[in-house]
This record gives C-alpha cells, sequence and structure tokens, in this order.
C-alpha cells in the first residue's frame, strides 16, 4: 500500500458525467497511477468473462461501486468481515474514500511509446492516508478489448495492498469476471532471461544513473530433507526432516565498473551461452573461486537486483528512469519488454491451469 495521494476522480457513487458512456475506447491519464518505484506481486489470471456487454466506461464506473460498496460494508460471500483485524497497515489507511475502476494505455503506463495502442484495467482503492493499486495486463499480441468478444485476456495481474485487502479484490474480480486468480512463481530461467534481456535491450553502464551494483540472490533447497518428506507419510514425518537446516541465500553483488567484464568474459565463452554471457561467466567465475555450481539442483536464482529493477521470485519493482539518463530511450524500451515478457509467462501458465482444468 503507498502513500496517499490526491484522488483523481470523484467517487463512483457521484453522478456520472455525460458524454462519455459510449465511449468504449476511453483511455485515463498515467499521471498519477503508481507504477514505477512500486513493489507489486505478481499474479497469473485466466480471461475475464464480460458477456455481451463491452467494459465501457459506465460499466466500469457500475463495477467501482459494487466493489465500493463490499469494501465499506466488509462482507464477502454473506460473511462479515473486519479488514482492519490485527492488521496494522490498513489500521492506519484511514477510511475509504474513492475506489476507481478504468482502461489505461499500457504504453502510457511503462513509458515506452511504441504505439501499440494495448489496454489493461487498473483498480485504484484509496484510503485517507494511503492508496492500493491492481494492474490488469495484455500480451504483446491481445486482441482489441472492445471487440464482440465476450472475454477479455488479461493475464498479469499485478497488485500493490495488503493481504486482507488483496483477498477481497482477488475474490471480486473472480466473482465478477468467472476467472482464477493464482500466484505467478518465476523460475530461476524466468529471472535470467529477463535479466540477459535488459542487458541486451538496455546495456550496462559505468557510469550515470544505472551505473549500479547488481545483485544476483542464489536460494538453496534441501533436496535429501524434500525426498524423505515426499516418501514418508506426512503425520509420521519427524520434525527434523520437515526442518530444512543449512544456509537458506547468498547474495552475489557485482560492482556496476564490473558488468561489462562480465559480459565480455561470458561472450568470449563457447557459442551456446552466447545467448545468456553474463549468467554464463557468473556461473564460471562463482564456480572456480567458491566452487560453487549455481546450475546445480539444488540450486536457484530467486531474485536479480540492478539499478533499472528488482525481480523476485513473486514480486517486482522498475525503478522510474532518470532525466539525466542519455539512454532513456532504450530503456523505457527495456521496460517495455520486461513487462512484456512477465505477461507472456502469466499467459503461459494461466493457459495450463485451463487446459488441466
Amino acid at each position: 500500500m503507498s502513500r496517499r495521494t490526491r484522488p483523481r476522480a470523484s467517487s463512483p457513487q457521484a453522478p456520472p458525467s455525460t458524454g462519455t458512456d459510449n465511449d468504449a475506447g476511453e483511455v485515463s491519464s498515467q499521471d498519477e497511477i503508481p507504477f514505477f518505484n512500486t513493489t507489486f506481486s505478481l499474479h497469473r489470471i485466466s480471461p475475464l468473462y464480460i458477456g455481451a456487454e463491452s467494459l465501457t466506461p459506465g460499466r466500469l464506473r457500475t463495477l467501482s461501486g459494487r466493489l465500493r460498496d463490499t469494501l465499506v460494508g466488509d462482507v464477502v460471500r454473506g460473511v462479515e468481515v473486519g479488514l482492519d483485524g490485527g492488521d496494522s497497515t490498513m489500521g492506519s489507511a484511514g477510511a475509504l474514500e474513492t475506489v476507481l475502476i478504468e482502461w489505461v494505455s499500457v504504453d502510457g503506463l511503462t513509458g515506452s511509446g511504441s504505439g501499440s495502442g494495448r489496454k489493461g484495467l487498473s483498480l485504484a482503492l484509496q484510503y485517507e492516508n494511503a492508496t492500493s493499486t491492481a494492474l490488469l495486463l495484455p500480451s504483446a499480441e491481445s486482441h482489441d478489448q472492445d471487440g464482440d468478444d465476450k472475454s477479455v485476456q488479461l493475464s498479469l495481474l499485478l497488485l500493490r495492498m495488503p493481504a486482507p485487502l488483496k483477498a477481497i479484490v482477488i475474490n471480486f474480480l473472480c466473482s465478477t469476471f468467472d476467472c482464477r486468480v493464482s500466484s505467478l512463481r518465476l523460475s530461476s530461467r524466468d529471472l535470467i532471461q529477463s535479466w540477459e534481456g535488459w542487458i541486451q535491450d538496455v546495456g550496462v553502464s559505468s557510469s550515470g544513473p544505472l551505473a549500479k551494483d547488481a545483485v544476483i540472490t542464489l536460494g538453496f533447497r534441501n533436496l535429501a530433507a524434500e525426498n524423505r518428506a515426499r516418501a514418508t507419510d506426512e503425520e509420521t514425518a519427524s520434525a527434523e526432516d520437515k526442518e530444512e537446516l543449512g544456509i537458506k541465500t547468498i547474495d552475489i553483488i557485482i560492482p556496476g565498473k564490473g558488468l561489462r567484464r562480465f559480459v565480455a568474459a561470458g561472450e568470449a565463452l563457447p557459442a551456446d551461452k552466447d545467448d545468456e554471457p553474463f549468467t554464463a561467466a557468473l556461473a564460471a567465475y562463482v564456480k572456480h573461486h567458491i566452487a560453487l555450481d549455481i546450475w546445480h539442483p539444488a540450486v536457484h536464482i530467486a531474485r536479480v537486483a540492478c539499478g533499472g529493477f528488482v525481480l523476485s521470485e513473486g514480486r517486482i519493482k522498475i525503478f522510474l528512469p532518470d532525466e539525466r539518463d542519455q539512454s532513456d530511450s532504450a530503456r523505457r524500451e527495456g521496460v517495455r519488454r520486461l513487462v512484456d515478457k512477465l505477461v507472456a509467462r502469466a499467459t503461459e501458465s494461466a493457459s495450463r491451469t485451463v487446459d488441466l482444468g
């Protein structure tokens, strides 16, 4: 939940403005929608069933009112709940002021300027002292959401809100659009491809705003304990088997001035490593100096942090481009491609879930 910003629109309870209900393509300004410098949790969402009526501004205002009623009434599926029960974040948020669901331009949101015309949905919950946000983003191959289709595919769901509020918003989406929502867990391969793609699109700088240290976090799994747990009945498994002993993570910090050297060293390795030169060089360096094989099944890459973004198995934070950055256009293109990769991953996961029933 981010700090308070002034609401950019009136409450959904207010009378709707005229002359917009028939404009199904109306897209809001992205000036006050938090995207950069915001940590989002990653989720995948199946296609939204919208029926015969498209998601016009008028219909979105109606849905905003329904979500507001749910939040103010603190009622979910007929069961009364307390949003602030034991949650200090919700307790300090204050009263709910506005709920706004609207279409947003993906290009405007990410600042890419690619002219794709793609639109996503934004859910903004404005409290007295904080704002919670949900963003539903389409894939690069998505079709116009204002067509005749009775469903809309916005596969990537980004959430910035406390857990109690997150549960209610997810339940609202599922019940309203007959869809499924689940956490998007990124693999080591996903993190590597995102980082290597960023290097190809934006490059690595030894000076300027992007000249930051890169931090690669390695996580470790206790494979022996996991195998014992699978082979043993859960009720009879000992506490020792369930407890994972040993080192949890290791942070490998590469100084910003040394990033180019790693890329160059990786490019000098055999041809099959050319597509991931930085990771190949890092793997060789770590194995040589501390005898650690990052490709071992018990080792996984849990987090990548650099001057442009922080990406972990279930969260992302993209930093706002600096006005002093001379490679601003390349960086914004890198942001667009990074987001597109995440949407593609979410689309793939959502499709696989639907296929499995």
